[in-house]
């Protein structure tokens, strides 16, 4: 775990610059950048969530995305996680290129912090929360564990949308802290 603001990145994501936003402030040199990336591709990506940066060979951005595709007469759609790449040059945005792409099915959660979710969130009435990504953890009376969620409410034909969920476990009380859709 690597700490960046009083928040511990997350495993992977360790050296990761975070900025924890909906894509509505995405800078405009990675907003041109997904479109080069993903230009000649089949599916659709519309970027959801910003999640941060990275300076290594050129500048790495990570972000959540919604993905569209068509099989058959079908649409599918889930969310990926997405890191391109920027090369370090003026306009190096028209030289964007994908480096990952993972779909967030299965993810993998600290001990804790699975504990934490199950007892609260996957509890909670009317709406379904699959964790996609367990974005870190921030000590403050107790700790605090983000995830970026998958979520659906529990009716018919209801498109399912990313929220931001914060649970605090505080001794042996856990809590929901928030729950944000983000996307």
């Amino acid at each position: 775990m690597i700490k960046f603001g009083g928040i511990e990145t997350a495993g992977t994501f360790g050296g990761w610059s975070l900025v924890d936003s909906t894509t509505g402030g995405l800078p405009q040199d990675v907003a041109s950048g997904i479109y080069v990336a993903f230009e000649n591709r089949t599916e659709k990506i519309t970027p959801i969530y910003y999640f941060g940066y990275q300076l290594v060979n050129g500048m790495n951005h990570c972000l959540v995305c919604r993905r569209e595709r068509t099989q058959g007469e079908r649409i599918i759609r889930d969310y990926v996680t997405v890191v391109i790449n920027i090369p370090p040059k003026i306009d190096g945005y028209k030289e964007a290129k994908l480096v990952t792409m993972e779909v967030a099915e299965e993810t993998i959660l600290t001990e804790e912090a699975k504990k934490a979710f199950d007892e609260k969130v996957a509890t909670l009435l009317g709406t379904t929360h699959k964790p996609l990504l367990e974005v870190g953890r921030q000590i403050v009376k107790g700790v605090n564990y983000v995830f970026i969620c998958q979520s659906q409410t529990e009716y018919l034909d209801t498109e399912p949308y990313l929220t931001r969920i914060t649970v605090n476990q505080f001794g042996n009380n856990i809590s929901v802290v928030e729950i944000k859709r983000i996307g």
